[in-house]
């Protein structure tokens, strides 16, 4: 390893990227350095019209949405919402609404994929099943080769939804049943799901001659052992479905909280004893049962990633096409639904801000995108992954050569000792998380660290002191109106709560800095709750409405924002922590 001057200056600048967590604060490197900004949904459609009357446009997948389900995994990372069955039929329609304003935009347009992700999208009723897929295929055209996927929980899977995917000609299924043993299915709020409840819906698929069946399991659940793990895997292999798709668990605050002491070490710890002990495991009994086995050499194996390792039944021809979750690269996907996102390829990478309305009232965030930053992301993203880069692959997508766009990067990251390159491949072997998300952002330039610390730091500038007002309330309309809100917080999804604090707020919005202090604007949500501002000396100043039994309610606070002037203007709830214990 050499460490010159000019190592230690592209470090030394980057290593505030870090926090002070246990673990680097964004996977998606790309969307934590480059600023986010609003779009209107005009704007929106007018990009798509641009992109698609290119006749070299890249393929274009169509991902829907479906955020319901009967209960929340305690592991589960997904914005969620409970299942209410006008809800549930208000958001099908509502998706509808919605596509009818893209319905000239994709009128030449031949998506490669469908995916119907979730969530669970099979906790539609049949008639609301039938009603979206009937809307969309009438109104969108896709490849006869193309994946058409619909995730499944066994739970729901029933032979009347089965036709219904048949009726679309949808071609691939894939069920989500995480484990197979009850204790740990019980200890991550999963307990109603049983192996005879998987069985029968595995049998039913099959019968309707679906051959792409694909398993997810998770490696890391709370309670797991190598002998419960195995055994799971055991068991799905015997009921032969094409694959088997082994998702490394990713521990929200939450889980860790209540599942490892709020220890991040304890989980690392936990999850990599499971690795390290299972994975050649699953390999050997998967071998014996015909199914192609992942190439783990290559992988950085981490429970960061959101990644997964995939046993393919050897026996059974691939899809032509399928969906790749996280976004394939050279690939566009229009994405529909709550929290879906959406990409056009080298353009915008974006997602919607507000419940669906009228493409006209509509606001996205999103990234802009361009060559270089699609190059990066490539870069990044693999290496984040994978362990290496196949200089001919980059070429293929790029029309560029890796090591001559990135020669100063490549040279940088050498001298460290973790990069080197032969005819075929870039090489990555740094081995500590922490380390590879410091290096991998030496991709970026300088100018494009600078800047992010310079919207941070601007950002923190803007923000007043958040003053705390506890039981030393003196403005008793205040504080009377403060308790009248509390059972509208209680009434709120987990989405619609901000991890952070408002650093501005002006008309129409409020800029928010997380907790890990990435900077991003929200549109004002329709259904949140209230802000006050106040002025001092002509400054603007906010102050927390808190009482002391919420202060230490679950260890956390929750703070209403009500604005002075408009009392019945919605702005924002916020989580604040950590707390004082006092």
């Amino acid at each position: 390893m050499i460490v010159d001057d000019e190592i230690s200056k592209c470090l030394d600048l980057r290593r505030g990227l870090l926090g002070t967590g246990d673990s680097p604060p964004f996977v998606h490197m790309v969307d934590m350095i480059f600023p986010k900004r609003i779009f209107k949904g005009t704007s929106i459609v007018s990009l798509w019209e641009k992109y698609v009357k290119d006749p070299n446009h890249k393929p274009i997948d169509f991902y829907i949405h479906i955020p319901f389900c009967y209960a929340k995994c305690s592991y589960c990372t997904c914005p969620l919402k409970q299942f209410n069955k006008s809800e549930v039929d208000d958001y099908v329609n509502n998706i509808i609404e919605y596509l009818v304003s893209f319905e000239n935009v994709f009128k030449d347009t031949v998506f490669r994929n469908l995916y119907v992700g979730g969530g669970t999208p099979s906790i539609l009723s049949d008639i609301d099943f039938d009603k979206l897929f009937s809307y969309v295929f009438k109104h969108f055209k896709f490849k006869n080769d193309g994946g058409k996927c619909c995730e499944m929980n066994p739970l729901t899977v029933s032979k009347s939804k089965i036709k219904i995917l048949k009726k679309y000609k949808f071609n691939r299924i894939s069920i989500g049943v995480q484990s197979l043993d009850p204790h740990v299915l019980k200890l991550n709020n999963r307990g109603y799901q049983s192996e005879e409840m998987v069985q029968n819906a595995i049998q039913t698929i099959k019968r309707a001659d679906f051959k792409h069946l694909n398993i997810d399991l998770i490696l890391g659940l709370y309670g797991d052992t190598k002998e419960k793990l195995l055994k799971s895997f055991r068991k799905i292999l015997e009921f032969k479905p094409y694959s088997i798709s082994i998702y490394p668990l990713q521990p929200t605050k939450k889980y860790l909280q209540q599942c490892f002491n709020n220890d991040v070490a304890e989980f690392n710890t936990f999850w990599n004893n499971l690795a390290d002990s299972c994975l050649n495991e699953f390999s050997s009994m998967a071998k014996k049962f015909g199914y192609v086995i992942p190439n783990f050499s290559k992988s950085f194996l981490n429970q960061l990633l959101p990644s997964c390792w995939s046993y393919l039944d050897s026996h059974i021809e691939e899809l032509q096409n399928n969906y790749i979750a996280g976004f394939e690269q050279n690939v566009s996907v229009f994405g529909v639904g709550c929290k879906a996102e959406s990409k056009i390829d080298g353009v915008i990478k974006y997602r919607r801000n507000r419940k669906y309305v009228e493409i006209n009232k509509c606001s996205f965030s999103g990234w802009k995108r361009n060559h270089r930053t699609e190059m990066i992301n490539f870069i990044t993203e693999s290496l984040s992954r994978d362990n290496l880069i196949s200089l001919k692959e980059f070429q293929n997508q790029f029309k560029t050569n890796l090591t001559r766009e990135f020669d100063h990067e490549i040279m940088l990251l050498s001298k460290l000792g973790v990069v080197n390159v032969d005819s075929n491949y870039l090489y990555f072997n740094a081995k500590n998380k922490n380390e590879r998300f410091l290096y991998l952002s030496c991709f970026f330039s300088d100018e494009d660290i600078r800047e992010y610390f310079n919207r941070i730091s601007s950002s923190k500038k803007n923000k007043i002191n958040l003053n705390r007002i506890t039981n030393n309330l003196k403005d008793k309309y205040i504080f009377a109106e403060y308790k009248s809100l509390l059972k509208q917080i209680r009434s709120l999804q987990i989405e619609d709560m901000i991890d952070g604090f408002v650093s501005e707020l002006r008309s129409g919005g409020a800029k928010i800095i997380d907790s890990k202090g990435s900077i991003f604007d929200i549109l004002i949500p329709d259904d949140c709750l209230y802000t006050r501002e106040y002025s001092k000396d002509n400054k603007p100043l906010f102050e927390e409405l808190t009482t002391y039994k919420e202060i230490h309610k679950k260890n956390r606070r929750l703070v209403i924002f009500l604005k002075k002037n408009e009392p019945r203007t919605a702005v924002l709830i916020k989580y604040i922590h950590p707390l004082d214990s006092k």
